[in-house]
């Protein structure tokens, strides 16, 4: 129950934070909360059938805890990569690309009508 809660507070705020700081449309950046709050429910239940059909309960709790170790130690390190301006600079030519194909679109309509 707790992990649903986290998931629809970190969805509530991606919006904001992808709308705000990355100047995403607002239909996009709720495309993409919508698209990661489905695989977060989709990898739960896959996640579950290969630790009950194959890992065991004991190595899932084990393999569990090792990444969330690893993760929670290496992900301040992320911000010295740089790797945060790249995914921005693929949102902005997504946007771009987006804005070329709107206005395609309204010409194409102009000329119908």
């Amino acid at each position: 129950m707790c992990e649903r809660m986290a998931a629809f507070g970190i969805g509530l705020n991606l919006v904001t934070y992808l709308v705000s700081n990355l100047h995403l449309p607002v239909a996009f950046s709720a495309n993409i909360v919508t698209n990661y709050l489905g695989t977060a429910y989709m990898v739960c239940l896959l996640g579950g059938y290969i630790a009950d059909t194959y890992i065991g309960r004991f190595r899932t709790i084990l393999l569990g805890a090792v990444l969330q170790f690893l993760v929670f130690n290496f992900t301040p390190h992320l911000q010295e990569i740089d790797l945060f301006q790249l995914f921005q600079c693929y949102f902005v030519h997504v946007i771009e690309r987006h804005k070329l194909i709107s206005q395609r679109n309204s010409w194409t309509t102009d000329f119908q009508t």
